[in-house]
Order: C-alpha cells, then structure tokens, then sequence
C-alpha cells in the first residue's frame, strides 16, 4: 500500500505527575532523516525512538518532540514512597473506624493527592520509569503517524488513479490519430517528391516501386505502435507497484520518466496536429503524476 511521506502523530505515555507527551511530524524527503528534540532529562530515550522509526518508515524527514512532566529546568517529580505508604496506613484505619473499608487501589490514589506526596528534585536524565514513558509515547507516536501516513497514501492512490484514467485517455487519442498521421507521412513524402521533381527535374521519371518503397519507409519512421505498446505496459506496472509497500515514490518517479521518454517519442515521430494535442495533454498528464508521486513514501 502506498504510503504517504507527511503526517503527524502524537501519543501519552504515563499518567498525572509521571508522563510523557511525544509528537511525530513528517514532511517530503528523499531519504530517511529522523531528529529528536527532547529536554536533557528525556534524552536517554532517543536511541530507541530513532531506532524504532528506522524501522517503521522508509522515507521522510521525521520530527520527533518529547515532552515530560520535569519542567525545563530538568527537575523531576519523584514519589515519596515512605510516606506513601504511612499515608495509606493512616487512611486505611480511618475507614475502619468509620465502618467505610476501601480498596487499596482507592486508599493509593487518595495519599498521591496529599501534600508532600511528590516532590520535585533535580533530575540526571537515568530515571527509568520516565524514560520509559518516553520511549513508549515517542514509539506510540511514530505507529500513529504511520497509520496516518497510510490514510493520505490510500487518498493520493486515488489521485494517481484518476490521473492515470486521464493519461491513458490521451494515449488513446494518440492511437486513434496515428492511421491518420502515419497517412498523412505518406501523403507528404509523395507530394514533395512530386513537386521537387517537377521544379528541377521535369522530365524525369521515377520508378512507381521506388516511390511506394520510400513513402513506405517514412511512414514507418511515424509508427508510434512500440511507443504505444510501452505507454500501455508502463501504465499497467504504474497500478501495480501501487499496490506494493516498497519504496513505492522512487519507482514511480523512474517509471514516469520513462512515459515522457515514450511520449516525447511519440510526439517527434508525427507532425499531426490532433496527434500534437494529445502528446501535450499526456505530458501535462505525467508532470501532474509526478507532482504527486513526490509525496509518496
């Protein structure tokens, strides 16, 4: 599935005092290029992002920001276990003596909320619960942006497909006036060879199989059948690599090369003026493709 180079993605990882915001932006590149922008304290989880975005994308430059709950001074909330701890005995054997038992679970989150239940102390960047979170949220964010590159690769597919319905309608064109320009070749090689005759040469007089023979020979150099026959193939290999997941955007780049190649062919082989426009609205076809397939992975 073709896939798209531009996207965002974003993702939380942790929760209340203890968590990590990561943000995933991509734009057009010819290859991968991943940064990681993330405060001193967070820093410890880049390797494992870019790592993780190597492998989930092929093309880009991906923008990966990290964001923590130590504010940018690089402090760190920390949770002071002990008196955690002392605070849920106390709560505990209130409810008891309330005849109002509760959870553990609820008796946790209660002392959390107490003053002096998180302190903030300076951080040396080593804390592995957050930075966990961080590697969590910035791969969670990078699954995001896939997905999301996914979704605008399925709807530039769509564009390409209508594209392609157009370029092949232009090469039918050419199909339909090309009978007529290779007559038309013809008809000139004839008539030149007539008049130049007449000018310089009146009394001579040219072989009839010659005639036929060279006349023949220039409407063979109007032929457009093996450029038409490679239009036909490329376009169907167009709609098939489409389909594929592999290094869908460079393919794609080189195989309309090779239709305007084959078109430009196309259109120095005949002097036909209907045969003109649909060469200039196949290549106008072709570069509004490949305005599109620069957006693809």
């Amino acid at each position: 599935m073709a896939r798209s180079m531009t996207g965002f993605g974003t993702a939380t990882a942790g929760e209340g005092a203890v968590a990590v915001v990561a943000e995933v932006r991509s734009t057009n590149h010819r290859f991968l290029k991943v940064s990681i922008h993330a405060p001193r304290h967070l820093e410890s989880a880049s390797a494992a992002i870019e790592a993780y975005a190597k492998s989930k994308l092929a093309r880009g430059a991906v923008d990966v920001s990290l964001k923590g709950t130590p504010d940018a001074n690089g402090t760190l909330v920390k949770i002071d276990s002990n008196l955690v701890a002392a605070r849920v005995a106390e709560l505990e054997a209130l409810h008891a003596a309330l005849g109002a038992p509760a959870s553990k679970t609820e008796l946790v989150a209660t002392a959390l909320r107490l003053p002096g239940a998180l302190a903030a102390e300076p951080s040396n960047g080593t804390d592995p619960i957050l930075i966990a979170h961080a590697e969590a949220a910035g791969k969670a964010a990078v699954d995001a942006l896939a997905a999301a590159r996914e979704t605008e690769g399925a709807a530039l597919a769509a564009i390409l497909e209508q594209g392609l319905v157009a370029l092949s309608d232009a090469v039918r064109r050419c199909v339909e006036r090309a009978p007529v320009a290779v007559r038309e070749a013809r008809d000139r090689f004839a008539t030149r060879v007539n008049a130049l005759l007449t000018e310089s040469r009146p009394g001579l007089v040219v072989n009839d199989e010659l005639l036929l023979r060279e006349a023949a020979i220039a409407a063979d150099r109007a032929d457009i059948a093996e450029e038409i026959a490679r239009l036909h193939t490329h376009i169907d290999h167009f709609r098939a690599i489409l389909r594929d997941s592999a290094d869908v955007g460079r393919r794609l780049d080189f195989l309309l090369q090779e239709m305007l190649r084959e078109v430009n062919t196309t259109g120095s082989k005949s002097s036909d003026v209907g045969m003109a426009h649909a060469v200039v609205d196949a290549k106008t076809c072709i570069e509004r493709l490949k305005e599109q397939v620069a957006n693809l992975e």
